[in-house]
């Protein structure tokens, strides 16, 4: 038989269960040396009621960050309303101002057209003045 080394019995016994199996009835013969071997091998394993209390604790985490993160996003949606206001209401106040400007413009445009108007009736009223005292006068030299 070759010289085998402790590391390379572990590994045999890695790669046969059966073998393990026989080893623990050797190493154990007695049925309560066995059994306290399960028993310390099932403390370490986890039970259905270890499972569950970490599957509600991981529910639980995650219905925590759920509500975490509504409300840091609900949060942030708020900031933005108001900025967005803000934004909103400067515009307006923008919009307002530009649009009495325009207002005030077209008041005094309407000002200047009717000061036009007034002053080509006056200027149509003299032109016709003139015409007819010149007619007048041709017609004083012709008879």
């Amino acid at each position: 038989m070759a010289n085998l080394s402790a590391g390379d019995i572990v590994r045999l016994f890695e790669g046969d269960e059966r073998a393990r199996r026989r080893l623990a009835e050797i190493l154990a013969p007695e049925l309560d040396a066995r059994l306290a071997i399960a028993s310390a091998a099932l403390r370490d394993v986890a039970t259905k009621s270890d499972v569950e209390r970490l599957e509600a604790k991981i529910e639980r985490l995650r219905d925590e960050l759920r509500g975490e993160f509504r409300r840091e996003l609900k949060g942030e949606a708020e900031g933005l309303r108001r900025e967005l206001r803000s934004e909103i209401e400067g515009l307006r106040g923008e919009f307002d101002a530009r649009l009495r400007g325009a207002e005030g413009a077209m008041g005094e445009m309407w000002k200047t057209l009717d000061f036009i108007g007034k002053l080509t009736a006056i200027l149509t009223g003299s032109l016709i003045a003139a015409l007819l005292v010149v007619l007048l006068a041709l017609a004083s030299a012709a008879h």
